[in-house]
Protein backbone atom coordinates (compact mmCIF):
# COMPACT_ATOMS: atom_id res chain seq x y z
CA UNK A 1 0.00 0.00 0.00
CA UNK A 2 1.61 3.80 -0.71
CA UNK A 3 1.47 6.47 0.73
CA UNK A 4 -1.58 7.78 -1.57
CA UNK A 5 -4.09 4.75 -0.20
CA UNK A 6 -2.97 5.03 3.00
CA UNK A 7 -3.96 8.82 2.78
CA UNK A 8 -7.60 7.76 1.25
CA UNK A 9 -7.87 4.98 4.44
CA UNK A 10 -7.69 7.56 6.77
CA UNK A 11 -9.63 9.95 5.10
CA UNK A 12 -12.24 6.79 4.79
CA UNK A 13 -11.74 6.40 8.42
CA UNK A 14 -12.31 9.77 9.42
CA UNK A 15 -15.72 9.70 7.93
CA UNK A 16 -17.25 11.78 5.30
CA UNK A 17 -17.66 15.60 5.42
CA UNK A 18 -16.71 18.81 3.16
CA UNK A 19 -12.85 18.53 4.68
CA UNK A 20 -12.51 14.62 3.39
CA UNK A 21 -14.23 15.34 -0.16
CA UNK A 22 -11.81 18.53 -0.40
CA UNK A 23 -8.77 16.43 0.62
CA UNK A 24 -10.15 13.20 -1.50
CA UNK A 25 -9.90 15.44 -4.59
CA UNK A 26 -6.55 16.48 -3.71
CA UNK A 27 -5.48 13.05 -3.68
CA UNK A 28 -6.83 12.68 -6.85
CA UNK A 29 -4.72 15.65 -8.01
CA UNK A 30 -1.70 14.18 -6.78
CA UNK A 31 -1.79 10.67 -8.61
CA UNK A 32 -2.54 12.33 -11.55
CA UNK A 33 0.33 14.60 -11.61
CA UNK A 34 2.59 11.86 -10.33
CA UNK A 35 1.80 9.96 -13.17
CA UNK A 36 1.99 12.76 -15.45
CA UNK A 37 5.47 13.50 -14.55
CA UNK A 38 6.66 9.70 -14.67
CA UNK A 39 5.12 9.20 -18.03
CA UNK A 40 6.36 12.21 -19.75
CA UNK A 41 9.44 13.18 -17.77
CA UNK A 42 11.20 10.80 -15.49
CA UNK A 43 10.57 7.59 -17.30
CA UNK A 44 12.03 8.97 -20.47
CA UNK A 45 15.03 10.62 -19.20
CA UNK A 46 15.73 7.17 -17.18
CA UNK A 47 15.40 5.17 -19.52
CA UNK A 48 17.98 7.10 -22.31
CA UNK A 49 20.85 7.60 -19.11
CA UNK A 50 20.48 3.77 -18.26
CA UNK A 51 21.57 3.15 -22.16
CA UNK A 52 23.89 6.29 -22.30
CA UNK A 53 25.83 5.24 -19.48
CA UNK A 54 26.68 1.83 -21.48
CA UNK A 55 27.58 3.88 -24.51
CA UNK A 56 24.61 3.93 -26.15
CA UNK A 57 23.32 7.11 -27.29
CA UNK A 58 19.41 8.40 -28.12
CA UNK A 59 19.40 8.13 -31.88
CA UNK A 60 16.05 8.15 -33.97
CA UNK A 61 15.02 9.68 -36.94
CA UNK A 62 17.88 10.10 -38.60
CA UNK A 63 18.79 12.22 -35.62
CA UNK A 64 20.93 12.39 -32.17
CA UNK A 65 18.64 13.66 -29.85
CA UNK A 66 18.01 13.75 -26.19
CA UNK A 67 14.83 13.13 -24.63
CA UNK A 68 14.89 16.50 -22.34
CA UNK A 69 15.20 18.62 -25.20
CA UNK A 70 11.17 17.39 -26.02
CA UNK A 71 10.22 17.75 -22.41
CA UNK A 72 7.70 20.49 -21.57
CA UNK A 73 10.01 23.20 -20.02
CA UNK A 74 7.33 23.69 -16.83
CA UNK A 75 7.67 20.23 -16.01
CA UNK A 76 11.36 20.15 -16.11
CA UNK A 77 11.32 21.72 -13.02
CA UNK A 78 10.08 19.31 -11.05
CA UNK A 79 13.78 18.05 -11.31
CA UNK A 80 16.57 19.54 -8.96
CA UNK A 81 17.98 22.39 -10.14
CA UNK A 82 21.69 20.76 -10.12
CA UNK A 83 20.23 18.33 -12.13
CA UNK A 84 18.57 20.51 -15.06
CA UNK A 85 21.70 22.13 -15.47
CA UNK A 86 23.70 18.81 -15.93
CA UNK A 87 21.01 17.78 -18.09
CA UNK A 88 20.95 20.45 -20.15
CA UNK A 89 24.82 20.27 -20.81
CA UNK A 90 24.59 16.32 -21.80
CA UNK A 91 21.53 17.43 -24.06
CA UNK A 92 23.96 19.58 -25.78
CA UNK A 93 26.45 17.36 -26.12
CA UNK A 94 24.69 14.86 -27.57
CA UNK A 95 23.48 17.87 -30.21
CA UNK A 96 27.09 17.87 -31.09
CA UNK A 97 27.11 14.46 -32.85
CA UNK A 98 24.93 15.51 -35.09
CA UNK A 99 27.31 18.38 -36.25
CA UNK A 100 29.53 15.69 -36.94
CA UNK A 101 27.27 13.63 -39.28
CA UNK A 102 26.91 16.97 -40.76
CA UNK A 103 30.20 16.75 -41.16
CA UNK A 104 30.71 13.42 -43.02
CA UNK A 105 28.17 14.59 -45.51
CA UNK A 106 29.25 17.30 -46.71
CA UNK A 107 32.50 15.35 -47.20
CA UNK A 108 30.68 12.77 -48.77
CA UNK A 109 29.55 15.53 -51.11
CA UNK A 110 32.87 16.71 -51.48
CA UNK A 111 34.27 13.40 -52.54
CA UNK A 112 31.23 12.72 -55.15
CA UNK A 113 31.84 16.12 -57.03
CA UNK A 114 35.50 15.11 -57.26
CA UNK A 115 35.18 12.17 -58.55
CA UNK A 116 35.57 8.88 -56.49
CA UNK A 117 34.37 5.36 -57.52
CA UNK A 118 32.62 5.08 -54.16
CA UNK A 119 30.10 8.78 -53.92
CA UNK A 120 29.05 9.89 -57.12
CA UNK A 121 27.34 12.80 -58.11
CA UNK A 122 23.73 12.69 -60.06
CA UNK A 123 21.38 15.12 -61.35
CA UNK A 124 19.23 14.26 -57.66
CA UNK A 125 22.03 14.60 -55.51
CA UNK A 126 25.07 12.36 -54.39
CA UNK A 127 24.80 8.91 -54.12
CA UNK A 128 26.42 5.86 -52.44
CA UNK A 129 27.36 2.99 -55.09
CA UNK A 130 26.26 -0.54 -53.95
CA UNK A 131 26.25 -3.74 -55.58
CA UNK A 132 23.66 -5.62 -56.16
CA UNK A 133 25.24 -8.46 -57.63
CA UNK A 134 28.91 -8.98 -59.40
CA UNK A 135 27.29 -7.27 -62.61
CA UNK A 136 25.09 -4.65 -61.20
CA UNK A 137 24.93 -1.98 -59.01
CA UNK A 138 22.18 0.55 -57.83
CA UNK A 139 22.66 3.79 -55.52
CA UNK A 140 21.60 5.22 -52.35
CA UNK A 141 21.33 8.65 -51.49
CA UNK A 142 24.27 10.10 -49.22
CA UNK A 143 21.70 11.80 -47.29
CA UNK A 144 19.81 8.55 -46.63
CA UNK A 145 23.03 6.47 -45.76
CA UNK A 146 24.31 8.46 -43.63
CA UNK A 147 21.12 8.78 -41.84
CA UNK A 148 20.58 4.98 -42.03
CA UNK A 149 24.06 4.46 -40.35
CA UNK A 150 24.94 7.32 -38.75
CA UNK A 151 25.64 5.73 -35.45
CA UNK A 152 27.63 2.91 -36.89
CA UNK A 153 29.73 5.58 -38.75
CA UNK A 154 30.50 7.67 -35.35
CA UNK A 155 31.51 4.34 -33.25
CA UNK A 156 33.69 2.66 -35.76
CA UNK A 157 37.22 2.62 -34.79
CA UNK A 158 38.96 1.23 -37.76
CA UNK A 159 38.33 0.71 -41.77
CA UNK A 160 37.87 -3.16 -40.30
CA UNK A 161 35.47 -2.33 -37.71
CA UNK A 162 33.30 -0.42 -40.16
CA UNK A 163 33.40 -3.20 -42.00
CA UNK A 164 32.18 -5.98 -39.31
CA UNK A 165 29.60 -3.02 -37.85
CA UNK A 166 28.03 -2.27 -41.24
CA UNK A 167 26.94 -5.75 -42.15
CA UNK A 168 25.96 -6.49 -38.46
CA UNK A 169 23.81 -3.69 -38.61
CA UNK A 170 22.65 -3.96 -41.96
CA UNK A 171 21.73 -7.62 -41.18
CA UNK A 172 20.25 -7.12 -37.61
CA UNK A 173 18.21 -4.22 -39.29
CA UNK A 174 17.01 -6.64 -42.21
CA UNK A 175 17.82 -3.29 -44.46
CA UNK A 176 17.10 -4.19 -48.13
CA UNK A 177 21.13 -2.99 -48.70
CA UNK A 178 22.78 -5.75 -46.26
CA UNK A 179 23.88 -7.80 -49.26
CA UNK A 180 25.62 -5.08 -50.96
CA UNK A 181 27.82 -4.25 -48.00
CA UNK A 182 29.33 -7.62 -47.71
CA UNK A 183 29.98 -6.99 -51.72
CA UNK A 184 31.91 -3.70 -51.08
CA UNK A 185 35.59 -3.97 -52.08
CA UNK A 186 37.78 -3.23 -48.84
CA UNK A 187 39.07 -0.26 -50.65
CA UNK A 188 34.75 1.07 -50.44
CA UNK A 189 35.60 0.44 -46.26
CA UNK A 190 39.10 2.52 -46.64
CA UNK A 191 37.27 5.71 -48.38
CA UNK A 192 34.40 5.99 -45.81
CA UNK A 193 36.46 5.46 -43.03
CA UNK A 194 38.59 8.24 -44.44
CA UNK A 195 35.87 10.51 -44.83
CA UNK A 196 34.96 10.08 -40.88
CA UNK A 197 38.97 10.74 -40.58
CA UNK A 198 38.97 13.97 -42.40
CA UNK A 199 35.34 14.98 -41.53
CA UNK A 200 36.42 14.73 -37.87
CA UNK A 201 39.23 17.17 -37.85
CA UNK A 202 36.84 19.58 -39.61
CA UNK A 203 34.43 18.95 -36.76
CA UNK A 204 36.90 18.98 -33.86
CA UNK A 205 38.46 22.37 -34.89
CA UNK A 206 34.66 24.07 -34.48
CA UNK A 207 34.27 21.91 -30.97
CA UNK A 208 35.55 21.80 -27.54
CA UNK A 209 36.46 17.65 -27.90
CA UNK A 210 39.48 16.83 -30.12
CA UNK A 211 38.20 13.54 -31.33
CA UNK A 212 34.53 11.82 -31.33
CA UNK A 213 35.60 9.22 -28.86
CA UNK A 214 35.93 12.26 -26.37
CA UNK A 215 32.99 13.32 -27.05
CA UNK A 216 31.19 9.81 -25.96
CA UNK A 217 33.61 9.56 -22.92
CA UNK A 218 31.98 12.62 -21.75
CA UNK A 219 28.33 11.99 -22.35
CA UNK A 220 29.05 8.43 -20.79
CA UNK A 221 30.42 9.95 -17.96
CA UNK A 222 27.74 12.54 -17.51
CA UNK A 223 24.85 9.93 -17.94
CA UNK A 224 26.51 7.79 -15.14
CA UNK A 225 26.42 10.61 -12.77
CA UNK A 226 23.19 12.04 -13.60
CA UNK A 227 21.10 8.69 -13.44
CA UNK A 228 21.47 7.86 -10.04
CA UNK A 229 20.17 11.60 -9.49
CA UNK A 230 16.77 11.18 -11.55
CA UNK A 231 16.78 7.68 -9.74
CA UNK A 232 16.97 9.64 -6.47
CA UNK A 233 13.92 12.25 -7.13
CA UNK A 234 11.65 9.54 -8.47
CA UNK A 235 12.18 8.19 -5.17
CA UNK A 236 11.08 11.11 -3.34
CA UNK A 237 8.20 12.22 -5.49
CA UNK A 238 6.89 8.92 -4.47
CA UNK A 239 7.12 9.95 -0.96
CA UNK A 240 3.69 12.10 0.31
CA UNK A 241 6.45 14.86 1.77
CA UNK A 242 7.42 15.59 -1.87
CA UNK A 243 4.10 16.67 -2.36
CA UNK A 244 3.43 19.19 0.61
CA UNK A 245 5.85 21.86 -0.22
CA UNK A 246 6.81 22.94 3.48
CA UNK A 247 8.39 19.80 3.75
CA UNK A 248 10.21 19.76 0.98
Amino acid sequence: MDYIEILRFGLAFLGGGILTAILSSYIDLIRDRQDELKNEVYDPIYDELMLAKDGELPYDSGEFRSEWKDIDPHKKYSIGENTRSELNTYSNHIDQCNDLVASIRSEIYQRANDGSNLFVATQGGSMVILPSSPQRTSELYADNFVKTYASVLLRSRSAESLEKELIEYSIESNHANKKSFRMWPSEYYLEVWDCIEEAEKEWANNNDFSSRFELFDTIQKEAMEIHPEIESQMKKMRSWAYWIPILR
